[in-house]
């Protein structure tokens, strides 16, 4: 951090850059432990991984035979008022995270379960990344209870075995990575920008 202690508009800029690529990071890590592995991260995957849009179809899912009934999950659902979204972007607008449609986006999350898609996502690395935040939720003049939603549908992923026993661990394992990676990167950031600053001052008082 520059020694003034104050971090520029450009800093800043970069800064959100970067956090909105770490989560492409993120998903992929997901995705590693919905597969039952844990990341291991060089720095050419730790770049490519930042670097390279999810492909689509948006929120693509893990590929498996759970075939689980969703009875159990329909009325906790129906109570977040699901029904009275018109996916209006509220929700994503105020989503802290929502950076890539194809990486995690509510108002996306939130259409697959109107068209029945619920299957689909709870094998989908996107359920995942939801920090809970509750900002959906309280962005929404409708009422709709997104993060109960995404809560309900990932206990429900747990419940009906969508969700491979390791997978827990597997995440805490990649998370620990990935996010020394970020702090990192983060360091380098401010560091070279107070760097490059204190040499311009050197410059212009000589």
């Amino acid at each position: 951090m520059p020694s003034s202690g104050r971090i520029s508009w450009e800093d800043v800029r970069c800064y959100s850059n970067l956090f909105s690529r770490f989560q492409r990071v993120r998903w992929r890590a997901a995705a590693e432990a919905l597969e039952g592995r844990a990341v291991e991260l060089t720095e050419s995957r730790w770049e490519r991984w930042l670097d390279a849009p999810i492909p689509p179809p948006a929120f693509g899912v893990i590929s498996g035979n759970v075939m689980p009934s969703f009875s159990k999950i329909g009325e906790p659902i129906q109570e977040t008022h699901i029904l009275r979204c018109f996916t209006c972007g509220e929700c994503s607008s105020a989503c802290p995270i929502a950076c890539h449609r194809n990486v995690f986006d509510p108002r996306a999350l939130f259409r697959m379960i109107h068209l029945g898609l619920t299957e689909e996502l709870l094998r989908s690395p996107a359920l995942w990344l939801c920090l809970e935040c509750n900002r959906c939720t309280d962005a929404c003049t409708q009422g709709v209870d997104g993060r109960r939603m995404l809560r309900s549908l990932r206990e429900y992923a747990v419940e009906s075995g969508a969700v491979s026993p390791a997978f827990f661990s597997c995440l805490e394992t990649s998370n620990r990575t990935i996010y020394t990676w970020l702090l990192n990167d983060i360091d380098d950031l401010f560091r070279l920008n107070a760097s490059h600053q204190d040499e311009c001052k050197e410059r212009a008082y000589g």
